[in-house]
């Protein structure tokens, strides 16, 4: 791979810090950054908010994270984001038996807070947007499609979709999903239909008869494996239900 020098008569924008891709894993990086004093460059093709194909459940990893990004970007989470509890997981396999998990032994549901979550990505997606947009050391730019990236004496230099350089960074993180074309183009990593999942998703109102204590439910068809049908209980009666099947097994 070459070294690209750009044009030193046109004036570049610069950067210690640049992510690319805002959803959790690139918004998350933002604000762990910006919470320990350091300045990046954010930047995103979508505007927010924007929708994403998700079963859009919450692990307990996720509040671990938070707390570790910022105390208080998980009390907003707490106080501010749509959600629904998860105390446990409902499998269910093709001959219709079921086994039922909680994800903490001997829970109090009254007293304690839940271990996990469902918030529909739409929304989780933007509150973590709404965070970015706060923070003084986060410079976000949506709306941006980065077309090009070139490795340069000082880094990488990025442009957009008509070869305008957009910016040069000392430090470029990736986190723009399974389909980066950094990812293919400059660190020649390919995709593995093995290792990767389509899905499709939609959502349903008046849903009924979901476990007392919001249980999400993967139900594993004959016809799905290895793959699965899921049920997941949202507030307001809806639930995001949606079909998961192995990239390699979806092309046949």
């Amino acid at each position: 791979m070459g070294i690209f020098v750009p044009d030193m008569d046109q004036e570049i924008a610069t950067s210690n810090i640049c992510i690319l891709g805002a959803g959790p894993a690139g918004a998350a990086a933002a604000l762990y950054l910006h919470h320990n004093e350091y300045n990046c460059t954010l930047i995103d093709k979508a505007v927010f908010p924007r929708d994403k194909v998700c079963g859009d459940a919450l692990s307990g990893k996720v509040i671990n994270i938070l707390r570790r990004i910022n105390p208080a970007l998980l009390d907003n989470f707490y106080n501010n984001l749509p959600k629904s509890d998860v105390w446990g997981i409902r499998f269910v396999a093709p001959n219709n038996c079921m086994i039922e998990v909680p994800l903490k032994i001997g829970y109090n549901k009254n007293k304690e807070v839940s271990p996990g979550f469902v918030s529909k990505r739409f929304d989780f997606d933007n509150f973590l947007v709404q965070e970015v947009r706060n923070c003084s050391k986060i410079d976000f730019k949506e709306g941006l499609e980065i077309g090009d990236i070139h490795k340069s004496k000082k880094g990488y230099v990025l442009k957009d979709k008509l070869g305008n350089v957009v910016i040069q960074t000392r430090l470029l993180l990736v986190a723009n999903g399974a389909n980066s074309r950094f990812s293919r183009m400059n660190a020649g990593i390919e995709k593995e239909d093995k290792h990767l999942a389509a899905g499709v998703k939609a959502y349903f109102k008046n849903v009924e008869g979901f476990h007392e204590d919001g249980f999400i439910e993967l139900h594993f068809l004959d016809s799905l494996v290895p793959g699965y049908f899921w049920l997941f209980s949202l507030p307001n009666g809806e639930a995001n239900i949606g079909l998961g099947l192995r990239a390699d097994y979806l092309k046949k």
